[in-house]
């Protein structure tokens, strides 16, 4: 993926985590709005706020690890 590319990489990821879920699944368990996942899905956001990806990671059963690389 490029510099040019502007879909987030952390929402393609989140994306992929929470693809077995439908969006009022998520809402209820998380309280993220379905319209905010729907909008996440089909593109209409590029740059979700880093919480509300982890609340939906959490509501999918996933806990984000920041993990250094190299050095």
């Amino acid at each position: 993926m490029g510099t040019n590319n502007r879909e987030d990489p952390t929402l393609r990821d989140v994306l992929r985590a929470i693809a077995a879920m439908t969006p009022k699944r998520i809402e209820v368990s998380s309280g993220v709005c379905a319209s905010t996942i729907r909008a996440w899905r089909n593109g209409k956001t590029r740059s979700p706020q880093n919480k509300t990806m982890e609340f939906a990671l959490r509501a999918a059963g996933f806990h984000r690890v920041i993990v250094k690389i190299g050095e």
